[in-house]
């Protein structure tokens, strides 16, 4: 003790003397630290002392900022990291609580390499403890931080390493998160996206907590296991796994697991057209995040909510959800929620006619995107910026962004390389490169789309573009089977889309009046949701079916209607350029449909 005392003195008196000789001043509140007024003079100071100094040095620093600091008021996370940098280098185990409130604190706030660092820091030191509580937090909190900066195969490497941990210290219930942790990326849309290997993991985790009776892992197993199938395209079976989960986690009380489940329930029930119970948990799931205080997962529900609202044809509470989702994810500096909440907006904008901001949200998203790692936007944003594009006569630059969506599905998101497939395919249909497209969408046969709504639709649209192209027989049936899928799922934009397209293939088939029908159904459901996108083009064709008809007059008077509508989508335009540009090009596309193909 005496020894101790004395180098606690000699340390006190070197700084004093360093300080005294103006080499270093004690920093203010706000700066929590000895601050070296030259860099030069702070290493050549430091650099002299022994390990050992080197080591007091650390520990008396890391003390006297604990005694001043972190214990009459909250630690800030900038004296958590001090502190936690300071007994690390002392060689102190003090460092670990720490390094994990710095941790946690870099994640909140996004820096997600900071968060690996200091998760990384507080494991080194949690690794000779006999408490494996903390263990499987760090390394689940790392895992995430892994993640949301768009690493991966390293978070995978990290859960795998937890399962080895789990293995030397015959440890089962860390064993358990371990293949909990590595079963939730192998069942979302990522790099690591693996059905078998999901399924294998869900199956051995599974029957380990059925061992343990851990409730709660079971809970999030079966969430694993309703991510997988809705992936995989099974929502009957997403939903059973997905309302298991949801029994589970509301007996084992565990609040957010039963959140999370609901939140992905969202996308369950929207699939399968179930809107009552799509609504009820969406508003569950917001009112579960915001008694949680959970910011960044309340932005992410009302973003989801907005999307679906969009799909629906409901473009007022899209808007209105997207509102909220992003001004909560700008509150918090949530790059990933700001990006996710503007898909919604891009969406109705869309739809409505409003291209300019359409496109300018979605050029956001994806900026946005890129900066959180929010990688399904570059195929799925994409996508939809390629269709914008086409829809205003952009096509080359329609084309190159359906290219880099397509591409990036390609090398990175495999399980949204139906939706990158097919906007590159309507891409080069529109630009002429039948054979391009033809070939690409060889390799992704109608069945391929599988659990996301919209990459279905589009998947047999883009089939079905094709066929109209090749005036093959095919384009009927494939038509039909666009809007049976649509209609099953009731989502209205997507059946209008569905209609026109069923609509040019009863003309070229010589059904005339079917295709009066059709497209009267689908001018009505267009006007009943503003849908301004798809309205001109629809007048067009009933101006085209009119013509076949022989009626001269309906026609000319669709005409007309389809030519104003159009107009409309144009005075909208502030471009210059793109406004010309739109109006040739719809001139020509109201010409061609308009015509009669019977003659």
């Amino acid at each position: 003790m005496r020894r101790d005392y004395n180098q606690r003195m000699s340390l006190g008196l070197q700084l004093q003397t360093l300080e005294k000789a103006d080499l270093i001043r004690l920093a203010t509140a706000a700066e929590l630290a000895y601050l070296f007024r030259h860099a030069m003079v702070q290493e050549a100071a430091y650099g002299s002392l022994v390990r050992a100094a080197r080591r007091r040095l650390h520990r008396a620093a890391a003390e006297v900022l604990e005694a001043l600091y972190g214990h009459d008021q909250p630690l800030t996370p900038e004296v958590a990291a001090l502190l936690a940098q300071h007994y690390h280098q002392a060689g102190d185990a003090r460092a670990q609580p720490f390094a994990t409130l710095a941790g946690e604190a870099a994640l909140a706030r996004y820096a997600n390499a900071e968060a690996v660092m200091y998760f990384t820091l507080a494991l080194e030191w949690a690794q000779h403890s006999p408490d494996a509580a903390p263990l499987a937090a760090l390394y689940a909190a790392r895992g995430r931080a892994l993640e949301l900066s768009g690493q991966f195969t390293e978070a995978v490497q990290n859960y795998q390493a937890l399962g080895a941990v789990a293995e030397a210290r015959n440890d089962q219930r860390l064993k358990l998160k371990a293949l909990v942790q590595e079963g939730i990326l192998r069942s979302n849309v990522n790099p690591m996206f693996d059905p078998p290997e999901g399924h294998r993991l869900a199956a051995e985790a599974l029957e380990l907590a059925a061992a343990l009776n851990d409730q709660e892992a079971e809970a999030k197993v079966y969430w694993n296991r309703m991510n997988l199938h809705r992936f995989e395209g099974d929502n009957t079976a997403a939903r059973a796994n997905g309302e298991q989960s949801l029994a589970l986690a509301r007996a084992a009380g565990a609040a957010e697991q039963e959140a999370a489940t609901l939140n992905d329930l969202i996308h369950v029930y929207g699939t399968l057209a179930a809107w009552p119970e799509h609504l009820a948990v969406a508003a569950e799931a917001a009112q579960r995040w915001r008694t949680l205080g959970n910011l960044p997962m309340l932005a992410d529900s009302l973003a989801t909510v907005s999307l679906w609202a969009a799909l629906r044809g409901d473009y007022d509470l899209a808007l209105t959800a997207s509102a909220e989702a992003g001004q909560i994810a700008r509150s918090i500096n949530n790059l990933w929620g700001q990006s996710y909440s503007l898909s919604g907006t891009g969406m109705a904008l869309w739809h409505r006619g409003d291209y300019a901001q359409a496109m300018q949200l979605t050029r956001e998203c994806l900026r946005l995107a890129g900066q959180a790692g929010y990688i399904a936007a570059f195929v799925l944003n994409g996508a939809q910026l390629a269709g914008m594009l086409a829809d205003v006569g952009q096509l080359e630059a329609a084309l190159a962004e359906a290219q880099k969506a397509s591409d990036f599905a390609e090398a990175h998101l495999q399980p949204l390389r139906p939706m990158g497939v097919s906007a590159l395919a309507l891409a080069q249909i529109a630009v002429g490169q039948l054979d391009a497209a033809e070939a690409n969408l060889r390799t992704v046969p109608v069945g391929d789309a599988r659990g996301l709504l919209w990459a279905i639709a589009q998947l047999l649209k883009a089939h079905g573009e094709m066929a109209l192209a090749r005036r093959s027989p095919e384009a009927l049936p494939l038509a039909q089977q666009q809007l049976a899928v649509v209609t099953e799922m009731r989502a209205l934009p997507l059946e209008v889309e569905a209609r026109l397209t069923l609509a040019q293939a009863q003309r070229q088939a010589g059904q005339w009046p079917e295709a009066r029908a059709t497209l009267r159904e689908a001018r009505r459901l267009a006007e009943a949701i503003t849908m301004r996108r798809l309205l001109w083009p629809v007048l067009a064709e009933l101006a085209g079916v009119a013509a076949d008809a022989g009626d001269a007059a309906e026609a000319q008077t669709f005409r007309a209607e389809a030519q104003a509508a159009a107009d409309s989508i144009a005075a909208g335009l502030p471009d210059p350029a793109m406004r010309a540009t739109f109006e040739h090009w719809a001139a020509g596309q109201i010409a061609a449909r308009a015509r009669n193909l019977q003659g």
